[in-house]
């Protein structure tokens, strides 16, 4: 049976929202215009570094920690419950048609967690002969095929930063179809994060992280097989997406796109390995920001939400759920959320 218990307060903030922006503007930077605050709660959870967030059929919230446990939150952000140990580091998470809950751990590959039971199935942990290595994010089709992204093929969570800084695109695209087959679809992907498929199956998004750019792969259609740019240049470094029930596309943006940030991933590589590597109190302090934007499905923008130097940062999972947006964090030990009902 599930263990339950009641966890930390909940504190109130502001974010910001940057209102609705035209496609010429979309990614003016350092002049964030028509402010509006609206309340930020915040939801500590007896546990570190809630990488993605779930909302389930209750409305209640679900994400893993950095300990391998899954948590299942009150949508009222007052009880947790535990419904599963992956015995990893589980990161993405989405449903799958049979009820159960596809988990991208980055340890153990592609998983299947009943969250009634506890009960953990591998659903892809090997790709031929190679390891399923960093699994990061996942997305879901009508007929259960699991589409996903490995990050790197040369580094694990610990050391993801180096493989973003030394920029050597080693990232995929997978997918496990309903007989258990794994192909990769693309690969060369600078850090390759955050996945979702069109609600038409027509295509996948992937994010490159390294690149500040979300790929579409196209699944149907003349083009089917054939990838290109879905927005680039993004203000921030995008790590998960999201499918809203609003039918826009969600993008955590973890970090700023930082003009320092841009200079360093354009050294030479032994430059760029060497900064990789440097001290923590040597590399480039890091942007005390809340940022997460949605695009229409065309990736014209509709939401810029930022919040700079507040309580809730290094945003890595976004979902919007009948106008509340839940985020989660590698870095914090919380969930929070924000309403924008009325906002757009």
């Amino acid at each position: 049976m599930p263990n339950s218990f009641v966890s930390g307060a909940k504190d109130t903030y502001f974010a910001c929202k940057v209102g609705q922006l035209s496609r010429a503007d979309r990614y003016r930077r350092n002049n964030i215009l028509s402010l509006t605050p609206t309340d930020l709660e915040i939801f500590a959870i007896n546990g570190y570094g809630p990488e993605d967030v779930l909302v389930l059929a209750n409305g209640n919230v679900l994400t893993g920690l950095q300990d391998g446990r899954l948590i299942e939150i009150n949508a009222d952000f007052t009880n947790v419950v535990i419904r599963g140990q992956t015995g990893g580091r589980p990161l993405g998470l989405e449903h799958l048609p049979d009820g159960r809950i596809a988990v991208c751990d980055a340890l153990k590959g592609l998983l299947a967690v009943d969250l009634a039971t506890g009960a953990v199935d591998v659903l892809a942990d090997t790709e031929g002969s190679e390891a399923v290595k960093f699994c990061n994010n996942a997305a879901v089709a009508a007929d259960g095929t699991v589409y996903f992204s490995t990050s790197t093929q040369r580094y694990q969570i610990d050391d993801a930063s180096r493989d973003v800084i030394e920029a050597l695109p080693t990232g995929r695209l997978m997918r496990r179809l309903p007989d258990g087959r794994v192909e990769q679809l693309l690969d060369g992907l600078y850090f390759a994060n955050g996945v979702i498929i069109s609600p038409d199956q027509e295509f996948v998004l992937v994010a490159e992280t390294g690149k500040a750019r979300i790929q579409r792969y196209w699944l149907t259609g003349t083009k089917r097989g054939h990838a290109e740019i879905f927005v680039d240049d993004l203000p921030g470094l995008p790590d998960n997406l999201s499918l809203g029930s609003d039918g826009n596309v969600w993008v955590a943006l973890v970090t700023p796109a930082s003009d320092m940030f841009r200079k360093i991933t354009a050294l030479p590589f032994a430059l760029r390995w060497v900064v990789a590597r440097l001290p923590e109190f040597l590399k480039p302090k890091q942007f005390e920001r809340l940022h997460v934007v949605a695009f229409g499905l065309d990736g014209s923008q509709i939401h810029d939400f930022v919040m700079e130097n507040g309580p809730y940062q290094f945003v890595t999972g976004v979902r919007e759920q009948d106008g509340v947006v839940y985020l989660g964090s590698l870095n914090q030990p919380s969930v929070a959320k924000f309403t924008i009902a009325g906002c757009a």
